[in-house]
């Protein structure tokens, strides 16, 4: 009795619910009835108009024209604990899924979710495609976001440039907590 109770906590850490691995992609949740939760399927980037979620038995089109906003995030696969955690991490380090989540607007107009677990490898490309070609739309986290630098149709009053088209804009350090968005304490 006493072994298969120490060995249970060692099986569920052991396998994820949802585990996504090469180019393949699962859909996990969001405000889109036609999928189903835990769907696999790739995404096709393609065609320079719209994103699509190939999946079997259809596919998911968001045109990136209408994406207001998209997010890369990663967290722990499994939590442990305090001590749980400090014993792992000092043996190998912890798996990390990493998500995507895209807010768009339907062919109705009507504000949808869409959040899709990646590969630890496709945000390389992923995320830059998305800033080129929805340019509209807000990227977070911000530090991804600024890994693709692309120039500013207008310049704000007091932004320095250099030779490329790119700008630096300074910013005074009583701004620097409300410029990377943290919340000021009230």
């Amino acid at each position: 009795m006493r072994k298969a109770i120490l060995m249970t906590p060692a099986l569920t850490i052991a396998v994820p619910a949802i585990a996504v691995e090469g180019t393949d992609v699962a859909y996990t949740g969001g405000t889109l009835p036609q999928l189903k939760e835990g769907i696999t399927g790739k995404f096709d980037l393609a065609d320079g108009k719209k994103l699509l979620f190939v999946y079997v038995g259809g596919k998911l089109e968001i045109p990136y024209n209408q994406i207001d906003s998209f997010e890369h995030s990663k967290e722990v696969a499994v939590h442990l604990g305090v001590a749980p955690a400090i014993a792992v991490g000092l043996i190998k380090k912890r798996k990390r899924v990493h998500y995507l989540q895209i807010t768009f607007r339907d062919d109705q107009n009507v504000h949808q979710v869409a959040v899709f677990e990646i590969p630890k490898t496709m945000p390389i490309f992923l995320m830059p495609t998305l800033v080129g070609r929805a340019s509209q739309a807000r990227c977070l986290p911000f530090a991804e976001c600024g890994l693709v630098q692309r120039p500013m149709a207008r310049l704000p009053q007091g932004a320095v440039t250099g030779s490329s088209s790119v700008a630096t804009i300074p910013i005074s350090p009583a701004k620097w907590g409300q410029a990377a968005g943290a919340v000021s304490p009230s």
